[in-house]
């Protein structure tokens, strides 16, 4: 971040987390929720945009009014999605098994003990900034191929969520030589 106005938006960025995340997990869902619900009525350039992509999906299944429903509601869990990662900044290690648990983690172990490295392929599904979580949990050392976001004051906050618990960040744009580098050393590589 280089100037004033920038430096001025991270602490917004981060005082809105931190107010967020103050929330026990049943409030923070239904406030999530509601932001979600707020962000479709009125961010109409990304409404159409979930809606056009939602058509192209569905439109031959799902009448308009389906359509529409489907995108509300995909806002609706983006903002539980910010809401869970607001949460999770107060976490510590020592609560992930209260919280967490990760199921088939020994096909992690099997493969990792091959000591060629591990590739985690995986879409957006779910709260993707929680696998981040998973550096923390398992002790693997994990780099998650990411694309800088293009605000920059939002960039450097999940910067900084992204790599609290060891995880490495591997930029999008000219990546393959950063991912194999860290598949040669053994470690585990998220590509989302």
């Amino acid at each position: 971040m280089e100037s004033q106005t920038e430096k001025l938006f991270y602490m917004i960025i981060n005082t809105f987390f931190s107010w967020l995340g103050n929330f026990s997990l049943t409030a923070g869902q239904r406030i999530g929720s509601l932001l979600g619900l707020l962000l479709f009525i009125c961010d109409s350039k990304h409404r159409n945009i979930a809606i056009d992509n939602l058509t192209h999906a569905f439109g031959r299944e799902k009448g308009p009014e389906e359509i529409r429903d489907l995108a509300q509601r995909v806002f609706r869990n983006l903002g539980c999605i910010l809401f869970e990662i607001a949460w999770s900044l107060k976490l510590s290690e020592r609560d992930f098994p209260r919280y967490f648990d990760i199921k088939g983690l020994s096909n992690l172990k099997k493969a990792y003990e091959k000591g060629k490295g591990v590739l985690v392929l995986t879409g957006h599904v779910g709260n993707w900034e929680l696998l981040t979580i998973v550096a923390g949990m398992t002790g693997y050392p994990l780099s998650i191929v990411v694309r800088p976001l293009d605000f920059s004051p939002l960039n450097e906050f999940f910067v900084r969520v992204r790599s609290r618990f060891g995880a490495g960040l591997i930029p999008k744009q000219h990546s393959m030589r950063a991912v194999l580098r860290s598949l040669k050393r053994g470690e585990m590589v998220a590509v989302l």
